[in-house]
């Protein structure tokens, strides 16, 4: 209300171009959330605020590539702005490039500042570890990165951490009920609704998985295991068409597949 006020008053500066970007980058309108950044930063370049959450953004529809160069700028402008550092981390680590320096980058950050951040970094710091920690098979240690993570902001990526976590120590029901906030915040994250499919599977409840491998699954989708699993759902509960039709999408992601 005081934001549009202030428009119909012709009062707007640079201050309120960038808390209009944040309220709808708090509303995930990232689309309208770069526009009032980009017009922020036209007027003022060493905006590195707006610089930064133009980039979080960014990266949240998926031009990582302009996410990770305006990163880049914010810690050139700003090299301590820790959300910048750890933003850009968690990007690096999304590459998943083999050998990639990043892992040891996440660590020695963790060495050096440890649990002294405030803490919306430190819930970050605390979700690249568990990350790092899941990756090298310790479920329990991921586990407990993930429940400080949450317990400290609980964004829907740290959310599907722990719930991944949960579901790997066979804590389904657990595993439901953290990963259900997550969905409903980003109800398009496919990533979400296959673990969610998952979790119901594990729980035997195949009439909730199959619907959600249904919102899950798209041309796209080429993750065998996903599939066959989608697969298996269908076809016990006697949707032999829909069965088919994951086996097949299977089939052609590895031809010489035979059990497929």
């Amino acid at each position: 209300f005081i934001l549009d006020t202030a428009a119909e008053k012709k009062l707007v500066n640079d201050d309120l171009l960038c808390l209009e970007g944040e309220l709808n980058l708090y509303d995930r309108k990232f689309d309208a959330a770069i526009s009032f950044f980009k017009r922020a930063i036209e007027n003022n370049p060493r905006l590195v605020r707006a610089l930064y959450k133009k980039a979080l953004a960014e990266i949240e529809t998926g031009e990582k590539s302009e996410g990770t160069e305006d990163l880049s700028k914010t810690l050139k402008d700003s090299p301590e702005h820790l959300g910048a550092k750890l933003a850009m981390l968690e990007t690096e680590l999304d590459k998943g490039i083999e050998n990639s320096p990043v892992r040891e980058d996440i660590e020695s950050f963790w060495n050096r500042f440890g649990e002294s951040l405030p803490g919306i970094p430190r819930a970050r710091l605390n979700y690249l570890k568990g990350r790092l920690a899941l990756e090298a098979g310790k479920e329990k240690d991921a586990l407990a990165y993930a429940e400080e993570a949450v317990k400290l902001n609980a964004r829907p990526e740290h959310r599907y951490l722990l719930a991944d976590c949960l579901y790997r120590l066979n804590k389904y029901e657990e595993a439901r009920q953290v990963l259900i906030p997550a969905t409903q915040k980003e109800p398009e994250n496919r990533k979400f609704l296959l673990m969610l499919a998952r979790i119901y599977l594990a729980l035997g409840n195949r009439t909730d998985a199959v619907e959600q491998f249904e919102q899950a699954i798209d041309d796209s989708t080429s993750d065998i295991d996903t599939l066959v699993a989608a697969g298996d759902a269908a076809l016990q509960m006697h949707m032999f068409d829909k069965a088919a039709f994951y086996y097949e999408k299977a089939v052609f992601c590895d031809l010489s597949n035979m059990e497929l």
